[in-house]
């Protein structure tokens, strides 16, 4: 599939991502970029305003459904610039695709391709954007390197 942004009519942003089905016809889905509800930018402000400390560490917490994805992809879409980079930790194939579309999709986050972590390599990593690494693989990688 290809994502490229575009510019809605009244002046947002939006994706469009297309893809050729078997049949030879380009299919283009249009996903508007998802507005926080209050809470969400409730907490997101919190969350700011706790990392200002120095050597702030800040745990955010919501029941299943919530929206800590988006709220996340919202954080990382501000501050993923000048070759910053981030690294998305989950245990299940179906979270890694599910949180590439949601970080693409509700904030236009910069998401790297799925990629192999492969013995003796360097960590993935993509510049102004997140790597999303499966924490099976990331718990093997660290043992080998004995962090």
């Amino acid at each position: 599939m290809n994502l490229y942004e575009f510019r809605t009519p009244a002046g947002g942003t939006g994706y469009s991502e297309g893809q050729l089905t078997p049949f030879g016809m380009w299919v283009h889905y249009h996903l508007a970029m998802i507005e926080l509800y209050e809470y969400q930018k409730d907490l997101l402000e919190r969350v700011e305003q706790s990392l200002a400390a120095e050597n702030a560490r800040v745990m955010m917490q919501l029941p299943t459904g919530a929206g800590k994805t988006v709220i996340a992809a919202h954080f990382l879409r501000d501050r993923l610039v000048d070759g910053r980079k981030a690294v998305w930790i989950t245990h299940r194939i179906e979270l890694e695709r599910q949180t590439r579309r949601m970080l693409r999709h509700s904030a236009g986050v910069n998401v790297s391709l799925p990629s192999s972590w492969a013995r003796g390599s360097p960590a993935p990593y993509r510049p102004n954007g997140v790597v999303i690494v499966m924490a099976q693989t990331a718990g093997r990688r660290a043992r080998e390197a004995n962090i």
